[in-house]
């Protein structure tokens, strides 16, 4: 709260990083009304079961790429 009133903060920036350390600042927004802009976490990847395997490189490259948001095959060697 002193930081905050010291450095006369207007809005508060951050990541979620999914954790309880920054908890205090955004408590802190809270109380002083404060704009909270937060960054979202990444889209984690999903990893092939274990044991699966893959004929040659064009099958993992299409395997990952068919799991990238909004990127085709000919984007992943760009």
């Amino acid at each position: 709260l002193n930081l905050l009133r010291r450095e006369k903060i207007t809005c508060l920036l951050c990541r979620n990083s999914g954790g309880l350390a920054g908890r205090h600042k955004l408590d802190a927004a809270a109380e002083h009304n404060l704009p909270v802009y937060m960054l979202a976490r990444p889209i984690q990847p999903v990893l092939p079961p274990s044991g699966v395997s893959f004929s040659n490189i064009d099958a993992v490259k299409q395997w990952v790429c068919d799991r990238i948001p909004h990127r085709s095959s000919e984007a992943f060697y760009q």
